[in-house]
């Protein structure tokens, strides 16, 4: 019944980490949680370098043609908001049941960085590498 986030806020990030230790998407597997059309993009998947850079890799491994218009768009997104020290800002990624809760809806969100976005930029130099890594493949092919 699609995909269960738990650990992170959005269901893309367990989209893009179940398509990534897989190497693409079995034909069983839901589709991922991503609209193809960039104008239905959420806030979060729109400003969360971390989810932006989950749900470009997550297209490129579902279907790089179907989502190319989305891919586009968080990439011009993720270049506009690298920051001067060549870093992205840390937002909430994780998520952690109240311990005091029964109901595990009930999350305190927190930057999995604490404070250096590290885990951030890693993940979106990850996701750029793919990207450009799928061009040149590309590429290559239609020559």
């Amino acid at each position: 019944h699609g995909w269960r986030a738990y650990w992170y806020e959005s269901p893309v990030v367990a989209a893009a980490f179940v398509g990534n230790a897989m190497g693409g998407f079995r034909s069983d597997l839901p589709p991922i949680p991503l609209p193809a059309d960039p104008y239905q993009l959420t806030g979060e998947l729109q400003n969360n370098s971390f989810t932006m850079s989950c749900a470009i890799e997550a297209a490129l491994l579902y279907d790089p043609d179907e989502y190319r218009e989305v891919i586009s768009c968080l990439a011009e997104q993720l270049v506009r908001t690298q920051r001067k020290d060549g870093l992205w800002r840390a937002m909430r990624i994780i998520s952690v049941v109240h311990p005091d809760s029964i109901d595990p809806d009930i999350i305190a969100h927190s930057s999995g960085d604490y404070g250096l976005p590290t885990i951030t930029a890693m993940r979106v130099i990850s996701a750029l590498n793919r990207l450009v890594t799928y061009m040149q493949v590309t590429r290559m092919a239609s020559l």
